[in-house]
C-alpha cells in the first residue's frame, strides 16, 4: 500500500507513546506522547480514533490478547483530526480496573519513526565524539542487569575502562582492607545509585575501581535516568581530585538530598530556585506545589510503611515525567515542589501536569480497595505572577489550597482574573526555606522585634511569631508541650502522626540539654539506641532534625518548644541556635504562665 499521502499527516512529535485501556476501550492512563496524540480526543473510546477500514483488524486483535501479545498497524486519528499511521503493540496488562483487565498499548508513528531514528543516530555519533575531546572518564550503571561500567571515549568509540557486577564491587570493598573513610564514601556512591538520586557529587578513592587516571582520588558527578518503568540507568562524570575545585553550591551537595526519597530538600530546591528567579531575566518558569491528597489516611489505614512507599512512587513519577525539564524537591511530609525551566509554553506544561496526576491515580488503581492516589498540584509563574520567590510560592500556594477546595486530584495554575489577589489573611503559614540566603543582621532585627512583641503583646502574638520563626530559620513545624505529661499544646506545620504527648522521661533524656535548657540534634537517628521511646515518636511524624528549648518549672515538669525539621538534615550555625534559644525560652515563658495553654 502507498502511505506517501500520509507524511504531511505526523505532527513529528509523538512518534512513539504507550497507554493503557479500561473496560469500554476508555484510556486509562498514559504518558505525555501519548495525550499530544489524543489531544481533545483523550475521552473517545479507543477504537472510535481507528479509521473505520481498520477496526476490524483491531478487535481481531484485542480477542487474541490471551493467546499472547498481539501487534498490527492501523490509521489513527490525531489531534488534528488528521490519520496517521501506527504500528501498535498490544497486551494484557496487570491491573483489574471495574472488573476487567487493562490493556497496554505501546505505539509507533511510521511515517516518523525512520527519521527520528536516523536523527538519533547523528546525534549520539556527534556526542561520542564531543565526549571523546573532553578527555572524561564516565561511568554507567544498568539497573536490570545489576552491571557498573567505566569508560572513556576515543574517536566517538567507547574504550571500556572497568566492568563488573555492582553486587562483587560492593562485597569486593566490604571484605577488602579498604580504609574505613574509603568504604564510607563508596556506601554512600551505592546508596546514591540504589535510590535513584537525580544529582549527587561525590569524592572516592580511585583504588576500587583500578582505573590509573583515577588513583590519585576521583569526584564524580552523577544523576538517575528514568523511564516509565522506573529507574533505568545512572550516570556521570568521574574527574581526578589531584587538583583543587571550587566549592560546589549547597543544592550540588550531598547533604541536600532527602533521605526518603533522593530528592532536593527543601533547603536546596529552595536555594536552587531562588538562585534561577535572580537570574531569570525574561525568561518564563514555572513553580509547582504538588500535595498527595488525604496522605494521613493512607497512613493512619495502611500504615507507614506503605505511606513510605507511596511518596517513594510519587517522587519517581514526578521525577522521570518532568525530567530535563525542570527540577524536584521534597518539602517534607506529603508535599513536593518542582521548578519548571524548560517548557516551551502553558499547553506543555499542562500535559506535563496532566501526566503526572494520570500517572499517579494509575499507580495505585486496583492495588487498593475503595480509595484512590491523588494529587493537587497549585502553579505560579515567573515573572507575570511576580519576580520574588516568597511572592511566587504563596501564589502557587494558594492555588494548591484552591485544588483542595474544588475536589483534590487537579492542577490549579494562578490567574489573578479568576482566583483573586493574594490578601494577608491568605498568606500561607508553612516556611519558604529562604534561612540560608538571609543575613545574620535581619534575623538579629526580627528576633529584636519578636521579643518585644511578645514582651507587649504575649500569647496574643503566638501565631505571627511561630510563623516567623518558621520562615527564618526554615523549619517545618514547631511543636509546645507543657507539664508533668508533656503534652502537646500547641504546633504550627504540616505534622504527620504528631506526637501527643513527647516521651521526656526515656531514660536519661533530658541530660541532653545543656545547663541553657538547649538540645540540638541534627540526626534523630542517633536517639535509636538510647531513648527508642523517643526515637519512635518522633519517627512517626517524620521528624529527622529539631533543636529542643526547655524551661523547668522546678517540679519534673515545664514547657519545652520544639523547632522540628521534616524528612531531611539540618545543620544549625551556633548564631542561628542562638537566636531560637532566645525567642524558645520566652515562648516557653509565656506558656508557663498562662492558664489558657
Amino acid at each position: 500500500m502507498d502511505i506517501t499521502g500520509y507524511r504531511n499527516n505526523s505532527d513529528g512529535k509523538s512518534h512513539f507513546g504507550e497507554l493503557s485501556l479500561k473496560k469500554g476501550y476508555i484510556v486509562a492512563n498514559g504518558d505525555e506522547n501519548a495525550y499530544y496524540l489524543l489531544g481533545a480526543n483523550s475521552g473517545y473510546a479507543f477504537p472510535e480514533l481507528i479509521h473505520p477500514e481498520d477496526q476490524p483488524s483491531f478487535f481481531s486483535a484485542y480477542e487474541k490478547l490471551n493467546e499472547g501479545e498481539q501487534d498490527l498497524i492501523v490509521r489513527f486519528r490525531n489531534a488534528n483530526d488528521k490519520y496517521v499511521w501506527l504500528y501498535i503493540t498490544m497486551k494484557i496488562g496487570k491491573r483489574i480496573i471495574d472488573g476487567t483487565e487493562s490493556v497496554e498499548i505501546s505505539f509507533y508513528d511510521i511515517m516518523t519513526i525512520q527519521g527520528k531514528f536516523r536523527h538519533y543516530m547523528q546525534n549520539m555519533n556527534k556526542y561520542r565524539r564531543f565526549l571523546g575531546l573532553s578527555n572524561q572518564v564516565f561511568y554507567e550503571y544498568d539497573y536490570k542487569n545489576d552491571e557498573l561500567m567505566v569508560y572513556r571515549y576515543n574517536n566517538a568509540k567507547n574504550v571500556m575502562l572497568f566492568r563488573e557486577k555492582f553486587a562483587d564491587v560492593e562485597r569486593r570493598v566490604e571484605s577488602g582492607d579498604t580504609e574505613h573513610s574509603d568504604k564510607a564514601a563508596f556506601e554512600t556512591f551505592a546508596e546514591c545509585i540504589r535510590n535513584g538520586v537525580d544529582g549527587f557529587n561525590l569524592k572516592l578513592n580511585g583504588s576500587i575501581f583500578g582505573v590509573p587516571e583515577l588513583e590519585a582520588g576521583f569526584e564524580v558527578n552523577g544523576g538517575t535516568i528514568y523511564s516509565d518503568d522506573g529507574k533505568s540507568l545512572s550516570v556521570g562524570v568521574m574527574k581526578s581530585t589531584s587538583r583543587s575545585h571550587d566549592d560546589k553550591a549547597y543544592y550540588l551537595t550531598e547533604a541536600a538530598r532527602d533521605s526518603g526519597t533522593g530528592l532536593l530538600n527543601k533547603r536546596a530546591i529552595s536555594e536552587y530556585t531562588i538562585e534561577r528567579i535572580n537570574a531569570g531575566g525574561d525568561k518564563a518558569m514555572y513553580l509547582a506545589i504538588m500535595d498527595v491528597d488525604d496522605f494521613k489516611r493512607i497512613n493512619d489505614t495502611y500504615g507507614h510503611m506503605f505511606g513510605d512507599q507511596v511518596l517513594s512512587k510519587v517522587s519517581e513519577i514526578i521525577r522521570s515525567v518532568v525530567g530535563q525539564r525542570g527540577k524536584v524537591g521534597r518539602f517534607g511530609g506529603d508535599e513536593f515542589f518542582v521548578l519548571f525551566e524548560n517548557i516551551l509554553d502553558e499547553a506543555e506544561l499542562r500535559r506535563i501536569l496532566k501526566v503526572i496526576t494520570k500517572h499517579i491515580l494509575w499507580a495505585y488503581s486496583g492495588v487498593i480497595k475503595d480509595f484512590a492516589v491523588t494529587t493537587s498540584i497549585g502553579i505560579s509563574k515567573y515573572p507575570d505572577d511576580g519576580t520574588a520567590y516568597d511572592e511566587l510560592f504563596k501564589k502557587a500556594d494558594k492555588s494548591l489550597y484552591i485544588a483542595k477546595a474544588k475536589g483534590k486530584n487537579r492542577y490549579i495554575i494562578y490567574d489573578e482574573s479568576k482566583h483573586g489577589k493574594l490578601d494577608a489573611s491568605e498568606e500561607s503559614d508553612r516556611p519558604l526555606g529562604i534561612s540560608a540566603v538571609l543575613s545574620n543582621e535581619k534575623k538579629i532585627s526580627m528576633i529584636s522585634e519578636l521579643v518585644l512583641k511578645l514582651h507587649s503583646d504575649g500569647l496574643a502574638v503566638l501565631d505571627e511569631a511561630l510563623a516567623k520563626l518558621q520562615e527564618y530559620f526554615d523549619v517545618d513545624g514547631i511543636a509546645i508541650y507543657k507539664g508533668n505529661g508533656w503534652k502537646r499544646v500547641y504546633s504550627v506545620g504540616k505534622y504527620i502522626g504528631a506526637i501527643d504527648n513527647f516521651p521526656m522521661y526515656d531514660g536519661d533524656y533530658k541530660s541532653n540539654f545543656d545547663e541553657s535548657g538547649v538540645y540540638s540534634e541534627n540526626n534523630t537517628r542517633h536517639l535509636n539506641t538510647h531513648y527508642p521511646m523517643v526515637y519512635s515518636a518522633l519517627e512517626k511524624q517524620e521528624t529527622t532534625a529539631f533543636v529542643q528549648v526547655w524551661l523547668d518549672d522546678g517540679n519534673y515538669g515545664g514547657v519545652m518548644i520544639s523547632f522540628d525539621v521534616f524528612n531531611r538534615s539540618s545543620k544549625r550555625s551556633e548564631s542561628d541556635r542562638n537566636y531560637m534559644t532566645i525567642a524558645g525560652r520566652l515562648i516557653c515563658e509565656l506558656v508557663m504562665n498562662s492558664d489558657k495553654l
